[in-house]
């Protein structure tokens, strides 16, 4: 439990910090690993701090909608199986 709090709040740093498809793929490997909605609101943090001129939150959208789709394929999976 405390290294999913670690590695969560390490991927939040990492939101800021690192270019978007470097933190796209630690969001991958951490949502392969966990059931990770907590990345929903790490990115609606971020579309909170940099797309304030932005009326659509892209990167709440595209979380949400990566996070179903990976909860949708990992019982598919063979290493899950």
């Amino acid at each position: 439990m405390i290294l999913r709090i670690f590695l969560c709040a390490l991927l939040a740093i990492a939101a800021v910090m690192l270019p978007t498809p470097l933190f796209a793929l630690a969001a991958f490997a951490y949502a392969l690993r966990y059931t990770a909605y907590e990345l929903i609101f790490i990115t609606a943090g971020i579309d909170a701090l940099y797309g304030g001129g932005s009326f659509i939150p892209y990167y709440t959208i595209f979380a949400t909608l990566g996070l179903l789709a990976i909860e949708w394929i990992k019982p598919r999976l063979s290493v899950y199986n």
